[in-house]
């Protein structure tokens, strides 16, 4: 029979409250959980949520509200970069009425984004909400929290322009450079049921995802908070 805890749930509601899950972005860049926030809003937490690897699969877990059981697939701690793409196909493919929803960055899209190829072939309407930071932002952000910005092999130069990629594949693709336009891209993609769709935000390129352990640390250790940035609360 189900259990009661409820000493233990009213101690993470009181963590809850008092660390609330914030924005670590500046007031004039998009933060990448509030992009999670609003498709979560948009889909009702009921589509099938697909992870690439990196910071927005993080920012997904956390502020993506996941209503429904084995409805978030993820490659969870392997590191499986251009897995969320080829996921989010596969989903598709087995439950073809539902929203499904691929969330990439940049850097993990562009190694398995020629499966648009396939998802056009057989009008799979997968939902593409692509982080666009110009970064492989997980390592990026070790590299400047703890090797003082010595940035190396971390900034993506020379990207296609997604959108035109997707029309190059005869496919349907969005942009959002500004936090105003964010909602309404989503409602665009939503719409699209004849293939895939690409809903692209230019989040904030410098944005860190928070709590996390340092390495070698504790949970005594954990950061909260991006010590570069004044705080705006999501």
């Amino acid at each position: 029979e189900p259990k009661q805890h409820p000493l233990w749930l009213n101690q993470i509601e009181e963590w809850k409250a008092r660390f609330p899950l914030r924005y670590q972005a500046g007031e004039d860049q998009i933060p990448c959980g509030y992009v999670l926030e609003e498709l979560s809003r948009a889909t009702e937490g009921k589509a099938i949520v697909t992870t690439d690897v990196g910071q927005h699969q993080m920012w997904a877990s956390l502020f993506y509200k996941s209503v429904r059981p084995r409805g978030f697939l993820s490659s969870g701690g392997l590191g499986t970069m251009g897995f969320g793409f080829p996921a989010a196909i596969g989903a598709q493919f087995g439950c073809p009425e539902e929203t499904v929803l691929a969330i990439v960055g940049d850097g993990g899209f562009q190694m398995t984004f020629q499966e648009i190829g396939v998802a056009v072939e057989h009008h799979l309407p997968v939902k593409i909400a692509l982080m666009h930071n110009g970064y492989l932002g997980m390592v990026r952000q070790w590299q400047e929290l703890f090797f003082q910005r010595r940035y190396s092999a971390t900034r993506l130069a020379g990207q296609p322009d997604f959108v035109k990629l997707m029309d190059a594949y005869g496919a349907v693709g969005f942009r959002a450079t500004r936090k105003e336009e964010v909602s309404e891209v989503i409602a665009k993609g939503l719409m699209v049921e004849d293939g895939p769709c690409l809903m692209e935000f230019c989040v904030a390129p410098e944005e860190n995802v928070m709590p996390m352990i340092p390495s070698g640390g504790t949970v005594h250790q954990m950061m909260t908070a991006d010590p570069k940035l004044a705080i705006t609360q999501g």
